[in-house]
């Protein structure tokens, strides 16, 4: 597999003879070419493609975003015909390669990294770049440090091929993916705990998205301390979760040795 993320200069090497380059899958190719065009100042995008007698894709064109010519009516276009291009193949051991390239631009490039944002293939975040703000994350590392310690990979935080905006909706997503994660995970883990506990007992509420309203669970243990000592019983609520900022109450009483204990 190409290892792509190792700095801008070692794309910059590789570049020179693309001929022959394997990658995995056609989005690891996609994400290296789009990291030279990044470097090089240029976007890029998804052009013809061919499917096989199987209808598997077996061949690929990623071409300059300047490609083609621009319909009629926009007359705002960036296309204009550039050559600019490489074309994949799929290899017998379900990889890809680039079989051709062709590297010279009839239009000026970009240079400055606020004109290299204005091509639409360097306004979303690479998927090595998501792994590593994903584990970031998920070391509740702030999002301005975030941004920061992403920024040291590309040279300085103005060369980071994306805005503050992007990171946080991926922080946004990422967020989300894991609350859904959560969420199961924790109904698994009561669905454990009922198969082996049978006294186990648990309820759920949801709201209008399916989303947790609501959790509420009883060990056996806890409702055998409730038949003795229910008489008195406190609702304590001055927990709170930070990442999901819901209220965690214990039923708490007290036992004939003045003991707390939770009933639920």
């Amino acid at each position: 597999m190409l290892k792509i993320v190792k700095g801008m200069s070692s794309i910059q090497r590789l570049a020179q003879n693309l001929i022959g380059t394997e990658f995995d899958s056609l989005d690891e190719a996609y994400e290296f070419y789009n990291l030279y065009s990044w470097e090089t100042g240029f976007g890029i995008r998804l052009a013809k493609s061919r499917l096989n007698v199987q209808r598997v894709r077996c061949m690929q064109k990623i071409v300059c975003a300047c490609a083609g010519s621009p319909l009629k009516e926009n007359n705002h276009s960036s296309r204009c015909g550039c050559s600019a291009m490489i074309r994949l193949l799929r290899s017998k051991d379900a990889g890809w390669y680039i079989s051709e390239h062709k590297s010279g631009h009839n239009h000026p490039l970009s240079i400055t990294c606020g004109q290299k944002m204005h091509w639409k293939s360097h306004r979303h975040i690479d998927r090595y770049t998501k792994d590593l703000v994903k584990q970031l994350r998920d070391n509740n590392v702030s999002l301005g440090k975030v941004f920061s310690i992403v920024g040291s990979f590309f040279g300085a935080a103005e060369n980071v091929p994306f805005t503050k905006r992007s990171l946080k909706t991926l922080c946004r997503k990422l967020n989300k993916e894991q609350s859904d994660l959560d969420a199961v995970k924790t109904m698994n883990m009561l669905a454990d705990m009922k198969a082996d506990d049978p006294e186990f007992n648990y309820t759920v509420q949801v709201d209008e998205e399916s989303r947790i309203r609501t959790l509420m669970w009883v060990t056996s243990r806890g409702c055998d301390q409730y038949r003795y000592f229910g008489d008195a019983i406190t609702f304590d609520t001055t927990y709170r979760t930070n990442l999901y900022d819901m209220p965690f109450g214990l039923f708490v009483g007290v036992n004939n040795h003045f003991q707390s204990i939770i009933f639920g």
